[in-house]
């Protein structure tokens, strides 16, 4: 049965193509928490080398130790494109857009790294 209630976040979608991926990862990595510890770099993995499995488990963890970060949302949405799951694919580069321009508010990042991830999910959505 599908759930066809709003999103919490005010975005305006369907929960199930929202933040209920997000509150998938939080429930799975529950564990983990913000800035805790630092076992975690921001650095941006390449999908390309690695096991879709292994990107996606390292993503996932980035997002719950460093939620404020564009890295992990960008790889998931990576590894979403790879393993041809949109719906996720399309949340996790919101997410990116979202947080990078977070960034650029503070101007602690290029515009360019928006623009580089916004086209790269344009690109995404129409292949």
């Amino acid at each position: 049965m599908k759930d066809n209630r709003l999103c919490y976040c005010g975005s305006g979608k369907l929960y199930e193509k929202c933040c209920l991926f997000l509150d998938e990862i939080k429930k799975e990595y529950s564990d983990i928490k913000p800035h805790e510890g630092d076992e975690f770099h921001s650095y941006f993995l390449d999908v390309e080398r690695y096991e879709l499995t292994e990107a996606e488990d390292f993503f996932k963890r980035l997002i719950q130790s460093q939620p404020e970060h564009r890295d992990g949302f960008w790889g998931l949405a990576r590894v979403y494109k790879k393993k041809g799951e949109r719906d996720k694919m399309i949340y996790f580069y919101d997410q990116a857009i979202k947080k990078a321009k977070e960034f650029l508010k503070e101007n602690a990042i290029d515009l360019e790294v928006i623009k580089m991830i916004e086209s790269e999910k344009d690109d995404a959505i129409k292949s």
